[in-house]
C-alpha cells in the first residue's frame, strides 16, 4: 500500500499550439531523474539527450502564500534564504549541456533527491527542460498531494489523461 504520499502532477510542454499535456500520479519518493524518465515517457522522447529540472523556491514559496505577492517587502523580514535549484542528468554521449543561467545554481544529481523532499504542496511548479540544443520545455505542476491507502505502489506512476501527441525528435537522425 502507499504510504508515501502520491503527487498528482499536470505536466505540459510549453510554447507549443495545440496544447500538449498530460496528468500522472507518481509516488512522493520518486527520484528526480526517475521524474525525468517518467515526463519522457509520456512525450514519447528517446532519452538520449541531457535533461534538468528547475525548481525557483521563491516563486513557489509565493504560489503557497500569496500575501507575498502582493507585499514584497514582507520578504525582506522572512530571515530565509530562497534557492533556485538545478537537478539534472548530462548524457556522455553528446556534446550539448546546460549552463548555469538566471542565478540558478550548479547542476545538482538527479538521482541523489526525492520529489517530495524538494516540493511539498499544490501549484508549486518544476520546469524540465530536455535536450540542451532544442530545449523542450515542460511545465510541471503538481495538483495534489495525498495518501491512498488503497492504492499499491506499483501501480505507479499512472497516466490519468491528456491531450496531443508526443515529440517528434532527430529526424536526421539514422
Amino acid at each position: 500500500m502507499a504510504t508515501f504520499p502520491i503527487y498528482q502532477i499536470y505536466v505540459q510542454l510549453e510554447g507549443y499550439s495545440p496544447k500538449m499535456w498530460r496528468r500522472f500520479q507518481v509516488m512522493g519518493d520518486v527520484t528526480i531523474a526517475r521524474l525525468g524518465y517518467i515526463v519522457m515517457g509520456l512525450y514519447e522522447v528517446r532519452k538520449y539527450y541531457s535533461y534538468e529540472f528547475r525548481i525557483d523556491e521563491l516563486e513557489n514559496y509565493k504560489k503557497k502564500h500569496p500575501e507575498y505577492v502582493a507585499n514584497p517587502s514582507l520578504l525582506r523580514g522572512l530571515n530565509r534564504e530562497f534557492r533556485k535549484l538545478r537537478y539534472g542528468i548530462t548524457n556522455k554521449n553528446n556534446q550539448y549541456t546546460y549552463r548555469e543561467t538566471d542565478g540558478y545554481g550548479k547542476l545538482l544529481d538527479a538521482t541523489s533527491e526525492r520529489l517530495m523532499n524538494i516540493i511539498k504542496a499544490p501549484n508549486e511548479e518544476i520546469i524540465f527542460h530536455y535536450d540542451p540544443e532544442i530545449n523542450w520545455p515542460f511545465k510541471l505542476v503538481v495538483e495534489k498531494v495525498f495518501i491512498d491507502k488503497n492504492l499499491y505502489a506499483k501501480e505507479l506512476p499512472k497516466v490519468l489523461d491528456g491531450s496531443g501527441y508526443g515529440i517528434i525528435e532527430d529526424l536526421n537522425r539514422s
